[in-house]
């Protein structure tokens, strides 16, 4: 087992001796229940009397991540109480800081969104609470997993608190800061482990995890970075409060990973800090009777790195941008350090250069014995545990080289090391001659002045007085030219000190006399040793000279700052240390690093920037205004603009999406003015039923919109209560009384609630809108319409509970799940005893309790994550008969298991969870493969479920087809396998690999052998002709007519959405309706609704789509990339930016997808310009799909 070294400090390092505690951490908030100790079932009541009875329900229902909950209060003798009082205490109950997310901050900041629904009666007001989460329930099991996972990765039982916290800070702050390429949303605690990067909320919900698990005390705290609300520059942020050895401190991991475009980081820069220290840069209410005062950890901000041990606490000092090694309190100047490890048992600081060659080193804590271990660039350098059984540990050091790959070395122990080097001396010196000369001493004694004090001790007796014996044999004037020779042997040129070295062996040198200046044998390596020192003189020289005419006014000066910090750090040691102008060079690049975080910080206000944002109209505004204002130095880094321009159309269209509504009210209250001025002026009929609806849309507005037609909603109010003062008469306040008396429960309903209805129904259409509970009246009267299927439904499932026999039981069960399934949805909602139905369901899952336990014979399983079953054949194929044992496993939602089919060759694999069918969980299966040679391939899966049957139509993702080609085909040449969508040939993805055909289908159905039929008679002037002959055989294009293509054309939105859709077999995949107005009922409708599933693709704004607009370069490069992650295909995006003159006019996801697919030539490059603006011609989609995809693996 590999475990990495973690720290082992010394309490005396971080912990003063004596502790002035603040006080004990105030009442911690309860530990967060992982979703193992929920209960089954919420099993407490839902009737509350008093406000804090309402809020135990509400804790209790929240906790169990309930979707939909009841909750009742009794009026009792309070008969005055407002219904909308209570709801809105309910609402701050769930929403404000202090209450709910006080006590129970990780499912409290995990509400996404919730939404109540009222029922209002003279005993009881009932509440129908509906909130959503950021994570499912399914989702928050591996959250729990993965904090018991990583806690035991990184904290060991013999860390302090303190240890606890760093190890988990730096683990978090290695994710990413962004919302960008996340799978699932990105405000998500479980999208932050997964994908490594999402939102500030996510960061500080899962350190609120990792630190409440290794009993931490620990807060969350909402507040703003990057403004206030007074400028409208703020971004909402989360963190942390952490108690640790009696004092609060505020913890930042969001911040200490950084986010998009910082190019200088300093991840302890927000690490355990003070009140006056995050008042900087946070802002931030409440908390105050937790002050953070304490300022001890603050030396940490401006280190890049740290590992603190036993021995010494080592760190890279970013303070003054020069990376250089610190140990304890000294730095050990000269020596720039890219990344480190300290290796606390040999005492040994391993550590790879911010100089030339990025090459590996390793030096003692004091500075001495500097060596060279590998010349490769290194990119990261690590020790790793490697556990034995019954044998100590074995530690090894992990390089990763910059060009790709890892290099691991077992480091030895010291002694071990101590004994070899000391077997080597011994034997030089028993080798010296009686009578040695001074180049036999000096070249000895070069190797034996760098053996270490305790490894002298492994010398033997021997050896050690032939030693003392050779060297007596030299004068004293022999002995100190031998000592100047060995000061020009030890000479090393990379060494910061390499100049001073140099020098003084030339003074020694110098002072010798000339008989002992003969004696010196190596004099030529002190002369090339000064050659060297002249070399580097002059090329530290013309840095200063090139930093002496660096401009701030010029437009080239960052980028020239930045080369010369690259020549900086191509230097060695010994040559940078002679750069005069260094300090002036470190200056002006932190002049250009604040350019960069303005710019920075201007991406991350416009990403983090939500539509929903209340305050999103002024926010954009100021945005804009910020852009404006900036430098042209700042403004080259932005990389977000496009997103600014996004947003401002967002804007305008939610001021012209409103303007209707602001309109219809304004009508409306320009009537209620001429009625309440004109005593002859009627009331429109209508009148209350416009309010009602104005108000449904008012409520369904996102927040941003109702800030936009505040002065509206006003006078919409005032026409509410005029309403109810208006038309709530006596009448209709008896009516209320009467329907309140009525119930589904009492006998002769429909005797009982005709005269109510008969007296609703002769009152004005404004007095009917006016009766409280006059949806109650209406949901009774649609009962009783439903009231037979609703009965029907209810005896059905009351005759599970009934019948004997576990064959009568599991039949009774799926006769009552169809017959709920076919009902209406209200019907549904009026099912009395479904609970029951669903317990019958799990009782069926988990399979019958009376049976015998025989052994029941299982496939072969060939690994923990497989399920192989073994298939008969038949006349035209196979059969594979599946129990629901298997299917619930496998295929089913909840399957984890992939399955695998096998019989006579041919293969048929399905991922773990692709039957997104209901009755999957309750089903056995049958699968049948047929194969008509040279005609047809036919796949049917049917779910079983008693006497029902289901075909499935579709998987969730991608299956996989073996067959061998003799089987399919007489010969594969010029032939293509294609779908059926039922009408006409489709594309099917499918490989030919000589012997074996590998079909890879979503539909399932019959897949058909195919001749090459394509032949476009224009593809002469066109590059990419068999690209374009590749897919038009394939279904994925097709051509202007039938004999041309025109490649030339220019190609819209919607002609890729059908091309891609075509290509990955999704168009079957049952999707949610598409908010796109302008793709509604357009042929096209079903590939962009299955392309924004998989998010391939956006629209121009959130309702709009643009589908006839033609597609750019840069916006078909980066549905390139989302096509491949949406195959959850692994993407690297650490490579260099190229070198092209408009790569600052790409935006940030466009810069990252030409990083990721460089290597497939997507795009072709001339002139050293992308031109992402410039349209996409119909060949150029054709080559870019046609690499992609075969990237993929489908084609």
């Amino acid at each position: 087992m590999k475990k990495f070294l973690h720290y082992t400090i010394a309490a005396s390092l971080v912990v003063p001796a004596t502790v002035a505690f603040v006080g004990e951490p105030m009442q911690a908030s309860a530990k967060t229940t992982t979703i193992g100790d929920l209960p089954a079932t919420s099993t407490t009541t839902n009737v509350a009397n008093t406000y804090k009875e309402l809020e135990r329900l509400i804790d209790v229902r929240l906790i169990n991540r309930e979707s939909r909950f009841e909750l009742h209060f009794n009026r009792g003798s309070n008969t005055s109480l407002a219904i909308k009082d209570v709801k809105k205490h309910i609402e701050d109950y769930i929403a404000d800081t202090f209450n709910f997310k006080e006590a129970q901050p990780y499912v409290g900041w995990s509400i996404k969104d919730f939404d109540i629904e009222t029922i209002d009666s003279e005993q009881k007001m009932t509440f129908v609470v509906k909130p959503t989460f950021y994570t499912t329930l399914s989702q928050e099991k591996d959250v729990d997993k993965e904090i018991k996972a990583i806690s035991n990765e990184i904290i060991t039982a013999s860390m302090t608190d303190f240890e606890k916290t760093l190890a988990i800070y730096e683990y978090i702050a290695k994710f990413d800061l962004t919302k960008d390429r996340t799978k699932t949303d990105a405000q998500s605690p479980y999208t932050l482990l997964k994908d490594k990067r999402g939102t500030s909320r996510a960061f500080a919900l899962i350190a609120l995890r990792l630190l409440e698990y290794n009993d931490i005390p620990v807060k969350v705290i909402n507040g703003e970075i990057l403004g206030d609300v007074n400028d409208n520059l703020d971004v909402n942020h989360f963190w942390n409060l952490v108690y640790l050895n009696g004092s609060w401190y505020h913890l930042d991991s969001a911040l200490g990973a950084g986010y998009t475009g910082q190019t200088e980081s300093f991840p302890y820069e927000h690490f355990l800090l003070s009140d006056a220290t995050m008042q900087t840069s946070h802002q931030w209410i409440g908390y105050s009777t937790l002050p953070a005062t304490n300022t001890q950890y603050e030396k940490y901000r401006y280190w890049k790195k740290m590992q603190l041990a036993n021995k010494h606490l080592i760190y890279i000092n970013g303070k003054d941008l020069r990376d250089e090694l610190g140990v304890d309190t000294t730095i050990l100047q000269g020596y720039r350090v890219k990344d480190f490890v300290y290796d606390d048992v040999n005492n040994w600081i391993y550590f790879i250069g911010q100089s030339h060659g990025n090459y590996l080193y390793k030096i003692r804590p004091d500075g001495e014995r500097f060596e060279i271990v590998s010349r490769d660039r290194g990119k990261s350098i690590a020790i790793e545990e490697v556990e034995r059984k019954d044998k100590p540990s074995e530690y090894r050091l992990v390089y990763e080289r910059a060009s790709g790959g890892k290099q691991t070395t077992k480091i030895e122990p010291q002694a071990e090391v101590d004994k070899r080097e000391a077997e080597v001396i011994e034997k030089l010196i028993l080798r010296l001659p009686t009578k040695p000369n001074v180049r036999q001493i000096a070249e000895v004694r070069a190797k034996y002045n760098l053996l270490p004090i305790e490894a002298r001790k492994y010398l033997s007796f021997e050896a050690s007085m032939r030693w003392a014996a050779a060297q007596a044999e030299l004068t004293p004037a022999q002995n100190q030219a031998a000592d100047i020779a060995v000061q020009i042997a030890m000479l090393e040129e990379l060494k910061p000190s390499f100049r001073t070295d140099v020098e003084a062996a030339r003074d020694a040198y110098t002072n010798l006399s000339a008989a002992q200046q003969k004696d010196v044998y190596n004099y030529r390596d002190l002369e090339r040793a000064e050659k060297q020192v002249q070399d580097n003189l002059s090329l530290a020289l013309r840095l200063d000279r090139d930093i002496e005419k660096l401009d701030v006014d010029v437009t080239a000066y960052q980028d020239n700052v930045m080369r010369y910090m690259e020549r900086l750090n191509d230097m060695t040691f010994a040559q940078q240390v002679l750069v005069v102008k260094d300090r002036e060079l470190f200056d002006k690049k932190r002049e250009v690093l604040k350019h960069i975080a303005i710019a920075a910080d201007f991406d991350y206000r416009v990403e983090m920037l939500e539509e929903n944002d209340p305050r999103i109209v002024d926010k954009v505004h100021a945005l804009r205004k910020l852009y404006d204002d900036i430098h042209v130095v700042q403004d080259r880094n932005i990389k977000r603009y496009d997103r600014l321009i996004t947003l401002e159309k967002y804007i305008k269209k939610l001021q012209s999406d409103v303007a209707k509504w602001q309109g219809d009210v304004d009508a409306l209250y320009v009537h209620y003015q001429e009625v309440l001025s004109d005593a002859t002026k009627v009331v429109s009929d209508a009148f209350v039923r416009n309010t009602i609806d104005y108000r449904e849309v008012y409520d369904k507005m996102k927040t941003s919109e109702q800030m936009i037609v505040k002065a509206t909603e006003t006078k919409l109010t005032e026409m509410e209560e005029w309403a109810k003062q208006t038309f709530r008469t006596a009448e209709v306040k008896d009516i209320e009384t009467e329907i309140d008396k009525l119930s589904i429960d009492l006998r002769e309903i429909e005797e009982r609630m005709k005269p109510v209805l008969e007296s609703y129904y002769k009152l004005s259409q404004n007095e009917q809108l006016s009766v409280k509970n006059y949806k109650k009246l209406i949901d009774l009267e649609k009962w009783v319409v439903y009231k037979k299927d609703i009965n029907a439904v209810i005896d059905k499932i009351a005759k599970i509970t009934k019948v004997s026999g576990w064959a009568a039981f599991k039949n009774a069960t799926y006769e009552a799940r169809f017959a709920y399934d076919n009902l209406s949805d209200y019907a549904k909602s009026k099912i009395s005893n479904y609970s029951d139905l669903t317990a019958a369901e799990k009782k069926i899952k988990e399979g019958n309790p009376d049976e015998p336990t025989i052994e029941k014979p299982k496939p072969p399983i060939s690994s923990k994550n497989k399920v192989e079953v073994n298939g008969t054949e038949t006349p035209l194929g196979y059969t594979f008969k599946l129990t629901n044992d298997i299917v619930r496993d496998t295929i089913s939602s909840e399957g984890i298991k992939d399955l695998e089919l096998r019989a006579g060759g041919t293969t048929i694999a399905i991922k773990s969870g692709s039957a997104n069918e209901r009755l999957a969980l309750l089903s056995e299966a049958e699968v049948n493969l047929s194969i008509i040679k040279d005609h047809a391939v036919t796949l049917d899966v049917t779910l079983v479920t008693g006497n029902q049957k289901r075909q499935l139509k579709t998987f969730d993702d991608y299956i996989t087809i073996t067959l061998p080609t003799s089987s399919v085909m007489a010969d594969s040449y010029d032939k293509v396998m294609l779908n059926d969508d039922g009408n006409n040939f489709a594309s099917l993805p499918f490989l030919d690999e000589g012997n074996r055909i590998i079909l890879k289908p979503r539909t399932i159905g019959s897949y058909y052998v195919k001749d090459y039929f394509a032949n476009f008679t224009d593809l002469r002037t066109t590059d990419y002709a068999d690209a374009i002959d590749f897919l038009a055989n394939r279904y994925i294009v097709h051509g202007a007519t039938p004999t041309t293509y025109k490649p030339n054309a220019l190609l819209t939105r919607a002609q890729f959405s059908r091309m891609v859709a075509r290509s990955l077999d999704i168009m079957n995949t049952p999707t949610a309706p598409t908010n796109f107005v302008d793709v509604k009922g357009k042929d096209f409708e079903q590939e962009v609704m299955a392309l924004q599933k998989f998010a391939i693709i956006k629209g121009s704004t959130p309702d709009y789509f643009n589908p006839y607009a033609n597609l750019t370069r840069q916006q078909g490069l980066v549905m390139m990339k989302r096509l491949l992650e949406s195959l959850n295909f692994t993407l690297d995006y650490d490579g260099y930016a190229p070198y092209l003159d408009d790569w600052h006019l790409l935006s940030a996801e466009a810069q990252e997808a030409y990083i990721a697919l460089e290597h497939l030539d997507l795009i072709n490059v001339d002139d050293g310009k992308f031109y992402p603006g410039q349209y996409l011609k119909r060949d150029e989609m054709a080559h870019m799909l046609h690499q992609t995809l075969q990237e993929a693996q489908l084609y």
